[in-house]
């Protein structure tokens, strides 16, 4: 999902949204119907894994590029609220999911969650468009090398994203299992994931308000170091059958996370001109792949090294969130120097 975006970038500043967003509803709902049907391991892998992502990849594009071009002095606060949406999907997904399963079967949880996608993706088809008309021109590479190579803040920031993101998405899959394994009963450690997101909510509009006020990498680069402490302080010593703490972590992180899944867009749209919106967010998204793909697999590793504990992966987790911290703190004293700035 996230590498395909460098293509879907070059597509947007070129054609628009309207075809990654016709494209990516087939894909994404095409997919996911698929998957209902699916038994083989190979086939969820075609279904879900390739095309439900690349269609979901698209309508990312699709949904998030044109903010840029339609809002300035609040653009942090609009890319918030548009990712909210997504929060509120975390929220209510894993609920629809886990409560159709045992009554309704696995197919139809997906058939139900294919047609809800197609009810709303709809009249997004007829809605949204850029606010600068597209510039068909030939293909072109540079857009997607050029800011990474000659551009030192752009690199920094590409970077410091994509450190944090390859710890971000490890309590994402991993909590509700941590939970459990503390003794937490597995019908509450099943809704952890709904508590994050809707924690995350709040972590995706307040902050992104508070950004365009004094700085969109100044509250990015507080968030992101507040999300590694928390790690570190909160979930890695949290005690056995503690389920208060996992609760508390849900919720802290949820608003911190949240922020750096709101304010990406952001800080990738402030370093780059109008007419490259699209391949910025492409190349940035691409370099991040790498991380989301391998951040949990890691992580499953060290639970594994650590006799079926969760220690070394939090370690992981909350050290890979510091680094990208403190690069994105580098991308910050390259714009703004080190002192106080609205940067």
């Amino acid at each position: 999902m996230y590498f395909s975006m460098a293509g879907n970038g070059v597509i947007y500043d070129r054609y628009g949204p309207l075809p990654l967003i016709m494209g990516g509803t087939f894909l994404h709902v095409f997919g996911l119907m698929m998957a209902s049907l699916s038994s083989a391991y190979y086939q969820f892998i075609l279904s879900q894994s390739i095309c439900s992502a690349l269609g979901a990849s698209a309508l990312f594009t699709a949904a998030t590029s044109p903010v840029g071009s339609w809002f300035l002095k609040r653009r942090a606060l609009a890319f918030g609220i548009v990712a909210s949406g997504s929060s509120l999907g975390g929220v209510l997904l894993p609920v629809i999911v886990t409560r159709m399963l045992p009554n309704a079967g696995f197919p139809w949880a997906m058939r139900t969650c294919a047609f809800l996608f197609l009810f709303l993706l709809v009249p997004a088809c007829i809605t949204v468009r850029a606010r600068t008309p597209p510039q068909p021109r030939g293909f072109a590479l540079a857009p997607l090398y050029r800011p990474l190579v000659h551009e030192p803040a752009f690199r920094l920031n590409a970077l410091g994203l994509l450190f944090f993101s390859w710890g971000m998405f490890v309590p994402f899959n991993f909590l509700p299992l941590e939970a459990e394994h503390r003794g937490m009963r597995p019908e509450l450690a099943n809704y952890m994931i709904s508590v994050l997101n809707a924690a995350s909510i709040f972590g995706r509009i307040v902050p992104g308000y508070l950004g365009d006020k004094v700085g969109r990498f100044n509250v990015m680069v507080v968030t992101t170091l507040f999300s590694a402490v928390f790690v570190l302080a909160l979930w890695l010593p949290s005690p056995q059958g503690n389920n208060a703490a996992t609760v508390a972590f849900a919720v802290v992180f949820g608003v911190s996370s949240g922020t750096f899944v709101g304010m990406t867009p952001a800080l990738v749209q402030t370093l780059s001109p109008v007419d490259e919106i699209g391949a910025r967010m492409g190349a940035t998204f691409a370099l991040m792949s790498g991380a989301v793909l391998t951040g949990n697999p890691i992580a499953g590793a060290l639970v594994e090294r650590d006799g079926g504990g969760f220690a070394y992966l939090k370690m992981f987790c909350g050290c890979a969130m510091a680094v990208g911290s403190g690069l994105l703190v580098a991308a910050r004293v390259k714009l703004g120097g080190w002192g106080w700035k609205r940067v």
